[in-house]
């Protein structure tokens, strides 16, 4: 199955990142174009906070994906997970950057139906007017009052990550999830929805074993009552996990300069750990974060430190200058960023 990547990579951009182009105001579109301006210029210190934030508020998953950390966690390492968000954590949050953040997506590695709290979390954020979004297995037996609350949360957009039409197909790459549970789940939500939101978008990654359901999908989403599809190539998770593929790398060989910065994160978005630790990006560094926290370099908390003086503190401003030119400013052996495949050569691993 072949994609042409110029119109098709960017309809799928347009697509997934409906959620930074709804509820617009002065202040919001003011602050991106700080940090836009930061972005193409490769100016470290302009202030503001991030666009997007990532908030990890479920570290833990029911689920064995292959692509993923969860899959190869032995019993001792799942009981040592980061504890779910605490709500008054995230509300913290949502304060530091309420009015200038386009939007949060609730989730990271984990599934985020696994906070109690989410609904709460959720309705929050809408009533401080920052678009959420969540991606979820949608694979846990709700009842009809979670589902409601979910659909009358102020949820912007619900990416639901199904990988496969059949149960045949679905379990290959979703072990340990139902499709019936995940259709069930899905058919109520769409009953319980008043209006357009939360947006439902089909998350579907093509492998080998299921590229034959592609062109069923428009009569699937239909069918469904979906809104909308992101349907992306996936990767063998059994010969590339993601934690191996962003592991840091050894030694320092950085990319020379190019006329943007290597790496969008530091000056665009920002992940918030359940303790509420700042990390640079969602990719790099993942098995620390998760198991081996005490080495994982935060570049801020915001239980310490507002959000705006996180963004502009010296570790920030640091990223930004590898992101920018690795081979001036590097190597920062104790930076997060250090080692990143995105800021150099990737050949040697750990």
């Amino acid at each position: 199955m072949k994609f042409p990547i110029s119109a098709y990579g960017m309809h799928q951009f347009w697509r997934k990142n409906y959620v930074m182009r709804v509820n617009l105001t002065p202040r919001k579109v003011f602050n991106t174009a700080r940090r836009v301006f930061s972005l193409v210029t490769g100016n470290p210190d302009v202030g503001g906070v991030p666009v997007h934030i990532k908030v990890d508020v479920s570290p833990n998953c029911q689920m064995r994906c292959p692509i993923c950390l969860h899959s190869k966690l032995s019993h001792p390492e799942r009981v040592s997970l980061p504890k779910p968000m605490e709500l008054q954590t995230f509300m913290g949050l949502v304060d530091q950057v309420a009015g200038r953040t386009l939007a949060m997506s609730l989730y990271n590695l984990g599934e985020p139906l696994l906070n109690k709290n989410l609904a709460k979390m959720l309705r929050y954020a809408a009533d401080a007017n920052i678009n959420t979004y969540i991606t979820s297995n949608f694979s846990l037996p709700l009842s009809d009052e979670a589902i409601r609350e979910l659909a009358e949360s102020g949820l912007t957009q619900l990416i639901i990550a199904i990988d496969g039409l059949s149960p045949e197909t679905f379990g290959q790459q979703r072990i340990r999830g139902d499709l019936d549970i995940v259709e069930n789940n899905l058919r109520r939500l769409v009953q319980f929805r008043k209006g357009k939101h939360p947006l439902i978008t089909l998350q579907y990654l093509v492998f080998d074993h299921n590229s034959h359901e592609v062109p069923l999908l428009e009569d699937y989403r239909r069918r469904m009552g979906i809104d909308d599809m992101l349907v992306f190539r996936g990767s063998d998770g059994r010969k590339h996990p993601w934690v191996d593929r962003f592991a840091p790398r050894k030694g320092w060989r950085p990319w020379p300069k190019k006329r943007m910065p290597l790496c969008g994160w530091p000056y665009l978005s920002a992940l918030v750990a359940t303790d509420g630790h700042v990390y640079g990006c969602c990719h790099y560094r993942m098995e620390e974060n998760y198991l081996h926290r005490d080495t994982a370099r935060p570049l801020g908390n915001i239980h310490k430190q507002s959000m705006d003086k996180i963004y502009a503190s010296p570790a920030y401003k640091e990223a930004r200058q590898l992101s920018a030119d690795p081979g001036r400013h590097g190597p920062m052996p104790d930076h997060f960023c250090h080692g990143c495949k995105i800021l150099q050569d990737h050949d040697d691993r750990p």
